[in-house]
């Protein structure tokens, strides 16, 4: 999709035990009074009962011996337009609700699959942006904080 991204991120320390990749999905985790901002990959199904919700998408890439330090922040995407990448499950369309995963962690699927409603939206699909994505590949969504399905 042409024309300019406008991102609103913020700097979330990288939590857990393994790399984070461009265009996965985060959710927050409990931190220290020394920094509150932590987070960890969206696990399977993250949103679905006492899940937590997803905070945004992690706009960089994180290798785990960074991980590992303790020290290591990656940008997080909150609002704005994004990459995110899709697991290949449901039918996209415009407007379409991008879920989390109920099959792949720290990836979304289309929101219009039955099973999906009262879960957390990541954002909406925007379009295609050339041939139809398959799974695996990153989509470009306009991320609504805080939506349902």
């Amino acid at each position: 999709m042409a024309g300019q991204d406008h991102l609103l991120t913020k700097a979330f320390l990288a939590t857990g035990s393994n790399a984070y990749i461009l265009g996965q999905v985060v959710v927050a985790v409990a931190g220290s009074t020394l920094d509150p901002n932590q987070m960890v990959q969206a696990t399977v199904g993250a949103g679905v009962a006492l899940q937590p919700a997803p905070i945004g998408v992690v706009t960089e890439n994180l290798d785990l011996v960074k991980v590992q330090t303790g020290k290591a922040y990656a940008g997080v995407a909150i609002a704005g337009v994004c990459w995110v990448i899709w697991d290949g499950v449901g039918t996209l369309g415009p407007g379409v609700p991008m879920v989390p995963s109920a099959a792949v962690a720290g990836r979304v699927f289309a929101g219009s699959t039955i099973g999906t409603t009262g879960r957390p939206s990541v954002g909406i699909w925007l379009g295609y942006d050339g041939a139809s994505p398959a799974a695996g590949d990153l989509i470009q969504i306009l991320l609504t904080p805080g939506a349902r399905c």
